[in-house]
């Protein structure tokens, strides 16, 4: 575990440090910077700035107070600017290469500027199109779907991320939308919780001004088990959710199971809860991850609920997600009597931003096939 540990972070720090040399060699060839001492400052300075959300994340597990919460912050906004700064960096060398092989002169200082502009223009885009979650309605048909369930909505929240950047006022937000909906149950398919944060408990409370007919039921994400199963769960005493890890309730006709995200070094078998599930009862699964998919067809699963992706949450990553995921990173998968629904997620890890698609809070409407 401890080797596993080292070794993401390690991989990591290669990565952020890696991803910095576009845009030194794009600060220093575009502003014509030719000191030593300036290029000196520029070349150590964007990797120390680049692991900063990493030192953050661990100081943060440890020392919860007002200045590991700032740094936190800072460090995270930093991260997304950075790729910002990368993306745009790359384009100013597109464009300046392109340039020259067409023979045409670009002023390097109005390109510098564009860059930092651009940069700019995309880092704020991204914080704000975070900041407002849309409603995505969607519409699933269920096999034997009971006549008590003709029709009614349920909605799925997932990666929330309460914690040090997403608040009480945020989820306060979170739970006025969801209440507009109405819906007659509502599941959270896991990172409800950030990896860090010692208020949680009091950020959930407006969870409660929702009051659906069938209840809220929940699954731990990763984030709950970095954070600490327990101390989330503590979290959740005030509240009417409930959490449901590896069991089955029978909703008026309707079969939910809840499979929890394991934790490090714990094992469950799934054939223990599936087994004892009546297949010719319509059923809802809810994973974390879109993972095990073909297992759950074979069970008989009408739909499965799934999150973590974040649908990349900002360009480039959601080519890597669709890659890891094999294509369900995102969106309605239909096979026969299979649905898989994938959410990008009501909130954001690490930097608050989202360039690629809006936070999401999924209201399905079920219907019988």
């Amino acid at each position: 575990m401890v080797f596993k540990f080292i070794s993401f972070f390690g991989i990591a720090i290669i990565i952020l440090i890696v991803s910095n040399i576009p845009i030194y060699l794009a600060l220093v060839k575009f502003f014509s910077i030719e000191k030593k001492a300036s290029k000196h400052l520029l070349f150590y300075s964007l990797p120390l700035l680049a692991v900063s959300f990493i030192l953050a994340s661990l100081l943060i597990h440890k020392y919860d107070n007002l200045f590991t919460k700032t740094f936190y912050y800072i460090s995270s906004l930093w991260m997304g600017m950075m790729v910002s700064l990368l993306i745009f960096s790359i384009l100013g060398f597109i464009i300046y290469f392109s340039a020259s092989i067409l023979k045409i002169n670009v002023n390097l200082s109005y390109l510098a500027y564009l860059i930092i502009f651009l940069s700019f223009i995309w880092f704020g885009f991204s914080y704000l199109n975070a900041r407002h979650p849309v409603v995505k309605n969607i519409e699933v048909k269920i096999k034997n779907l009971p006549s008590t369930w003709e029709g009614k909505t349920i909605v799925q929240l997932s990666d929330i991320h309460i914690g040090i950047i997403h608040g009480k006022k945020y989820m306060d937000y979170i739970a006025t939308l969801v209440d507009e909906i109405n819906p007659d149950l509502v599941l959270i398919t896991g990172d409800l919780f950030d990896g860090a944060g010692d208020d949680i408990e009091h950020s959930i409370l407006p969870i409660n001004k929702v009051v659906p007919e069938y209840g809220i039921y929940y699954i731990t994400g990763n984030h709950e088990t970095y954070l600490g199963v327990d101390k989330s769960l503590n979290a959740l005493k005030n509240t009417k959710i409930i959490h449901l890890p590896y069991k089955t309730v029978n909703l008026d006709g309707l079969q939910l199971t809840g499979v929890d995200y394991p934790a490090p070094g714990k094992a469950i078998s799934l054939d223990d809860i599936f087994d004892k599930i009546d297949k010719n009862v319509p059923s809802i699964v809810m994973t974390h991850e879109p993972i095990k998919i073909d297992y759950f067809k074979n069970t008989g699963t009408n739909l499965q609920l799934a999150g973590h992706t974040h649908h990349g949450q900002m360009f480039p990553f959601n080519f890597f997600t669709k890659i890891i995921y094999r294509g369900y990173d995102y969106g309605l998968f239909t096979d026969g009597a299979y649905n898989l629904y994938t959410t990008s997620g009501a909130g954001t890890w690490g930097p608050p931003l989202r360039s690629f698609g809006p936070s999401e809070i999924v209201a399905i409407k079920v219907t019988k096939e």
